[in-house]
């Protein structure tokens, strides 16, 4: 009896607290949910926009795709004046490898490092001739990390959207959650890939592999 009268105080003490919580009107909560929606569809774009250049910049820097060749550097300088991240412009020309007579000059805007006069660097070609990438393991993992995150924040974005909101979920397991444990998953890929991918780094540069 004295344990029965127990669970009916603890009970009454829950309704009591539950009523005393501020609840948000629908309007604000749908006006909330919007916001969140056109924040999200905002950050969705930019990632897809900037995996989709990595992607690219990293088929060209593993040599997967391009036309091959050098760029013998002719100048760098650091263009970033606040000094607080380097940002390094060169001017150069780049020379195709199976044709000598493809030569052209050539702005970096963000060259992969601060190249020494007259260096002669092995660069890639994007089909477009709009994009040339530094090759090898140090430019390669430069693209990896960012590669990485910019998956998870758009797998994150995509889950945001699959995943039911809590007050509309049911017993019955549906598609949409499949989906979303899915896209969890990415997300969490796509950070573990970018943290290997400073481990990797890291041993190389220790192991002299990197300059």
């Amino acid at each position: 009896m004295h344990e029965q009268k127990q669970k009916q105080t603890a009970q009454r003490k829950g309704t009591e607290r539950t009523k005393g919580r501020a609840t948000w009107p629908p309007e604000r909560k749908r006006i909330w949910r919007i916001l969140g929606w056109a924040l999200g569809l905002f950050v969705a774009v930019e990632a897809a926009f900037w995996g989709v250049t990595f992607t690219g910049d990293l088929a060209l820097a593993t040599g997967l795709s391009g036309t091959p060749g050098s760029y013998k550097v002719a100048h760098c300088y650091d263009a970033d004046d606040s000094r607080r991240k380097s940002r390094y412009v060169c001017n150069g020309t780049f020379t195709a490898d199976d044709d000598p007579a493809d030569m052209s000059h050539q702005q970096l805007d963000d060259a992969d490092d601060d190249y020494a006069d007259g260096a002669a660097i092995a660069m890639r070609r994007s089909a477009d001739a709009a994009t040339y990438q530094a090759t090898g393991l140090g430019p390669a993992l430069s693209l990896v990390w960012k590669l990485g995150l910019t998956l998870s924040v758009l797998a994150f974005c995509l889950f945001q959207a699959f995943n039911s909101p809590k007050d509309q979920r049911r017993p019955v397991r549906s598609w949409r959650d499949s989906v979303a444990e899915l896209l969890a998953m990415v997300s969490v890929a796509g950070v573990v890939l970018a943290v290997l991918d400073g481990a990797v780094a890291l041993v190389a540069w220790a192991g002299g592999f990197l300059a």
